[in-house]
């Protein structure tokens, strides 16, 4: 990290989060209150935040740098994991993709049914081997995303719900962006979305709840 990135303020990302947290909560009632989607059992409640009705993302006919059209396939009976971020990010992308390798570790096997991809919200500074490098830090086997063009890259965001900004003044750079982590099933439902702050016990045991309602459809 350079000192350009040193002096990025983190307190825009921590505003940027309470905007989200007060802007979805007309629209989420299982924060802290969902349940397990798609089991027939009764239901456990869930830490992170449930959208009722289930949304479908519907991705835009949009592609990556590398010219592959954007998709977030799960594996079979499993998740696809996918996170906004970029690799400057001082504390809130680190401290997420920490905490969800150590659930991934508590779940052991079943954390092969988790397909992750963390999307660049930064492409201008996010160079594909540089991202390739990050994720890899973190993940044996994840997927970095770079769009360069801003309105594709938008409209990718925007069919999650997730918003980000990126300025830049006299050669300083400031990113923001919601900090949330989303979980799909294989129709592209999302399932639930984590806030920055979830536990990784918390996040372990949705993780789990949501792999067997998974391996029950």
């Amino acid at each position: 990290m350079n000192a350009l990135d040193r002096t990025e303020p983190r307190w825009r990302a921590r505003v940027l989060r309470r905007a989200a947290l007060v802007v979805l909560s007309g629209l989420l009632v299982g924060c802290a209150g969902g349940s397990t989607p798609g089991s027939s059992e009764t239901p456990r409640v869930l830490a992170g935040m449930v959208r009722t009705p289930t949304p479908t993302v519907v991705l835009p006919p949009v592609q990556d740098d590398s010219g592959a059209t954007v998709g977030f396939p799960a594996p079979v009976h499993g998740l696809a994991l996918v996170y906004f971020g970029y690799t400057n990010c001082p504390d809130v992308c680190p401290t997420t993709f920490a905490d969800l390798r150590a659930a991934m570790r508590d779940l052991g096997d079943r954390a092969d049914r988790l397909g992750i991809t963390f999307v660049s919200v930064d492409p201008e500074r996010d160079t594909q081997a540089l991202l390739d490098s990050y994720v890899g830090s973190f993940f044996a086997h994840a997927r970095a995303l770079r769009i360069s063009d801003r309105t594709a890259l938008n409209a990718v965001g925007d069919a999650f719900g997730a918003s980000f900004t990126r300025t830049e003044t006299d050669g300083k750079v400031e990113v923001a962006h919601t900090a949330f982590l989303y979980a799909l099933d294989a129709g592209g439902r999302l399932l639930v979305q984590w806030p920055f702050g979830t536990t990784r016990k918390e996040l372990t045991a949705d993780l789990a709840a949501l792999l067997t309602a998974q391996e029950a459809s």
